[in-house]
């Protein structure tokens, strides 16, 4: 069996192995494209169609000048109704354009179609989970709202019972207000700085009461950490001067702030001293 050796197109100029003795071209395309040359002919695609034949909407009907640049054009008519539609044969030949037009128009009038269509079904989505929420924040609130009555009459009974808890419990509504509320007027320090009171505290002034104990005279609750939430961990009955040395730095850089709290300890060590 005969190896033939590799040779170079005579149309790209490209080495190739060839299948037959008596080839010359890499390609049936640089073979058509090489006989178009020969014949003057300027596009491939003046070769492979004729007329009648079909490029994707487009008929062919009849050849039309060459353009300034030398390239072959067609004459077609569209499916849309367009008649004598002028194509450049390289266009349609190597399948960018399949139309005069119209295709493109429907595909996006079909793209358009379908994001409007899905616009529309999340924005139908997005309402009836509003709704749902509307519906769980109103089951929340009703159900907040007969807690609140059901602890305020507790409440109510146990301080006419008991008068001598009426400091107790303002010290526990006052703490719980301040969270809760974004009117109070010391929210923004509280409340607004993500201070909160537990789960077991905020609706419930006996479970306060029990966990806490009554207010001891002379004492208000203070927050072991400033930065913490109302909890039993971190809330005890102290004496003002014992919160007036627990507070967090206001409005003063640090080195000022190091500075008040030595002044402090050693106020609080003196009066300690003197107290003996």
């Amino acid at each position: 069996m005969m190896v033939l050796e590799q040779r170079v197109c005579e149309q790209c100029r490209a080495l190739y192995l060839p299948k037959a003795r008596n080839q010359k071209f890499c390609s049936e395309r640089c073979k058509a494209t090489n006989k178009a040359r020969r014949h003057g002919v300027q596009s491939m695609s003046e070769i492979m169609y004729r007329v009648g034949d079909r490029v994707g909407r487009l008929t062919l009907i009849e050849k039309a000048p060459p353009d300034e640049h030398g390239h072959g054009q067609w004459f077609a008519d569209c499916e849309c109704g367009t008649k004598h539609y002028l194509i450049r044969s390289d266009k349609f030949g190597d399948g960018r354009i399949k139309s005069c037009g119209c295709l493109k128009v429907e595909i996006e009038e079909r793209h358009k179609a379908e994001r409007e269509k899905k616009a529309q079904q999340l924005e139908i989505q997005r309402q009836v989970n509003l709704q749902a929420q509307i519906r769980k924040d109103e089951k929340v609130r009703q159900r907040l709202l007969e807690s609140q009555e059901k602890q305020k009459q507790l409440s109510t009974r146990l301080l006419q019972e008991h008068p001598e808890l009426r400091f107790t419990f303002n010290s526990w509504q006052s703490a719980r207000t301040r969270c809760v509320n974004p009117n109070n007027r010391a929210w923004k320090d509280y409340g607004g700085r993500g201070i909160t009171m537990c789960d077991y505290w905020i609706d419930s002034f006996e479970n306060f009461l029990k966990q806490m104990g009554s207010r001891p005279v002379g004492m208000t609750l203070d927050r072991k950490d400033p930065n913490g939430n109302y909890e039993l961990a971190n809330c005890r009955w102290a004496t003002p001067q014992t919160q007036s040395t627990n507070t967090r730095p206001r409005k003063r850089n640090h080195e000022r702030a190091l500075q008040a709290a030595e002044e402090r300890a050693v106020r609080e060590f003196l009066r300690s001293v003197a107290w003996g």
